[in-house]
């Protein structure tokens, strides 16, 4: 039997080693993950980039002291935002883990800056095309740059796109979460768009699309005799994108609502604008009837914002009161702004039935700002006593302002 042991030992070593290499192996041979970088550290390369677009901006305001910009100084242009797109190609790369990696916390105010740069990227764009336009037959090779910078510019783009699909599949983060990402992925995608239409004339050799706005003493007309009519601003959108900033602020991320509410701001301030000067325009050529209808939609239109800054208010602002046990009387009366907006000139009222015995100012409540204060209050039913709060947000008093027509 002596004879057999050995082999059959060496047999049973050899079937170990292989067991245990076929169970360690793909571990030992896996490549291990990158390195994340430190976000600390992205968001300092993002402040860079933005101080590196600012001062290309620069640049091009000094080529553009030119009547007819020299073509060396537009190459170097071309040259810098080439460079500065593979920066912004450098600064996906390290956002995008922290957007796409499984188990991975999440970080959308990475992918908020990397949108920021790519407007201020589609900014620059713009700026280099009307310099080319100015030359009566741009040089090709400042055209092909154009496209160069175009095709990089799309890149980015879809780079972005794929970066909220991750916080949408990856992370499982609701769309209401990513609203102000998918208003602002629509003025990217416009900004491309009229990117895109510059260059067809730039090929075609037309003027630049550019458009100066017509003055506002005679406004211009459409060949059918009146302007086609305007959409006013949805306020469902401004009810959802309330509702989306309260999450926001009982995650604790409300950082992430006030970019958003800036696009907002300006995309209602926009339909706005062309809503009224839609009216002077009927009015400077006689079309005093259209002129009416609109004006009168308007009207309408602010009476619901003063409804739904009412309904607002209702949802943010909480009161809440206690009774002093030792001194009838006596509340101890704290009021709260749960909602994502800014409260300016915010009061408390406290009624018993419908009689108001008291008021007192409160300021501004910021969101998730909170006032405790002692009332002292003369009731004949103090079991009867209620309190609520009202104010102004500041957002609808904006929208006020930009819906009232200057006489």
């Amino acid at each position: 039997m002596g004879r057999f042991r050995a082999p059959v030992v060496l047999m049973m070593f050899f079937l170990m080693v292989s067991v245990s290499w076929a169970t360690y192996a793909p571990s030992l041979l896996a490549k291990p993950p990158a390195p994340m970088a430190p976000t600390d550290l992205i968001r300092s390369f993002e402040d860079l980039l933005g101080r590196q677009a600012g001062l290309l901006q620069s640049f091009e305001m000094l080529v553009g002291k030119f009547e007819l910009p020299p073509v060396e100084l537009l190459r170097s242009f071309e040259n810098l935002l080439y460079q500065q797109a593979k920066l912004l190609q450098s600064y996906e790369g390290l956002a995008r883990p922290y957007a796409c990696t499984p188990g991975q916390r999440p970080e959308p105010d990475l992918v908020a800056s990397f949108e920021k740069l790519l407007h201020g990227q589609a900014k620059l764009l713009g700026s280099f095309e009307a310099l080319i336009h100015r030359h009566r037959l741009p040089p090709l090779e400042l055209v092909a740059s154009f496209e160069r910078l175009l095709k990089g510019q799309t890149e980015l783009l879809r780079s972005f796109e794929g970066m909220l699909h991750c916080l949408v599949e990856v992370h499982r983060l609701p769309p209401r979460a990513l609203y102000g990402f998918t208003v602002s992925f629509e003025k990217l995608l416009g900004s491309q768009a009229d990117l895109l239409k510059s260059f067809e004339a730039l090929l075609k050799g037309k003027p630049s699309v550019e458009q100066k706005e017509p003055p506002m003493h005679m406004p211009s007309m459409p060949p059918y005799g009146f302007p086609e009519e305007p959409m006013l601003p949805p306020l469902d959108d401004l009810k959802d994108f309330a509702l989306w900033g309260k999450e926001l602020l009982q995650s604790g991320r409300l950082r992430e609502f006030f970019p958003a509410l800036s696009d907002l701001s300006d995309r209602f301030s926009a339909k706005l604008k062309q809503f009224k000067q839609a009216i002077q325009t009927m009015r400077a050529h006689g079309h005093r009837e259209g002129a009416e209808r609109l004006e009168a939609k308007l009207a309408e239109f602010r009476g619901n914002v003063i409804r739904l800054q009412s309904e607002l208010l209702k949802q943010s602002l909480t009161v809440e009161m206690m009774g002093m046990a030792e001194a009838p009387g006596l509340f101890r009366v704290t009021v709260e702004n749960r909602g994502p907006f800014t409260v300016a000139l915010a009061t408390l009222l406290l009624l018993e039935g419908k009689r108001m015995i008291y008021t007192q100012s409160l300021g501004t409540l910021e969101p998730g700002a909170r006032r405790t204060l002692m009332v002292r209050v003369d009731a004949m039913s103090p079991m009867e006593v209620r309190g609520m709060a009202t104010g102004f947000i500041e957002f609808v008093t904006k929208l006020l302002a930009a819906s009232t027509i200057e006489n």
